[in-house]
């Protein structure tokens, strides 16, 4: 997985349509996302509920996607770790909102692309929502 997250060319492949390339400010953000996979206090899981909305593709890696996680299932554990980020929450929304109401519909590619457009946009962090600043 290290040497994938490493890739230049990073797609996103929905569930009910072709991949498509990112940008490369979609790149740079999903990369510094997945790269909180290699850190050591991620969560493990045997199973994740819910649906995936899609998957991110680092060469022959695919993280699934869904809400605020992206996951990934370790081969030689079958153990699944999750990381959460606040910018997939940002993805999801967006999701939700080109998703619509039901009957629910597949997306098309140029919606895919502006919901992907998220990832370029700035993320507010939970530290800037709780910053107490004293007067």
């Amino acid at each position: 997985m290290r040497s994938d997250l490493k890739v230049e060319q990073v797609f996103f492949c929905p569930t009910s349509s072709n991949r498509i390339s990112l940008t490369p400010g979609e790149t740079v953000a999903i990369k510094r996302i997945a790269g909180k996979f290699l850190e050591k206090d991620n969560k493990v899981v045997k199973h994740v509920m819910g649906y995936q909305y899609g998957g991110f593709q680092f060469g022959e890696t695919i993280f699934l996607w869904q809400g605020d996680m992206l996951y990934h299932k370790e081969k030689s554990t079958d153990n699944i770790v999750i990381i959460e980020d606040m910018a997939l929450g940002n993805l999801s929304n967006a999701y939700f909102k080109h998703l619509g109401k039901p009957p629910y519909r597949n997306i098309e590619i140029d919606e895919w692309k502006l919901i992907l457009s998220e990832l370029d946009a700035p993320t507010i962090k939970w530290s800037d929502l709780t910053n107490d600043t004293k007067r």
